[in-house]
């Protein structure tokens, strides 16, 4: 998926910011700005395409790529 706003999430933005200087908020912010959606994707939104791909209704999907990125690429 693209970038979902969770701890992981957290913990990634304070340490660039340990390095940086820079404000973790801020980093999160250019993080969501910088995705077409205009925010990060959520954590749910990952769960809904792990469970349909999970379902009997995806038992004819198979070998592809599914982008829970919020329009990233």
């Amino acid at each position: 998926p693209g970038y979902v706003d969770t701890g992981m999430l957290d913990a990634a933005a304070q340490e660039v910011a340990g390095k940086t200087g820079r404000d973790p908020g801020d980093i999160r912010e250019g993080l969501a700005a910088a995705n077409p959606g205009g925010r990060l994707v959520q954590p749910d939104e990952v769960a809904a395409a792990v469970s349909y791909l999970a379902s009997a209704q995806a038992s004819a999907v198979s070998g592809v790529v599914l982008p829970v990125a919020g329009g990233e690429v």
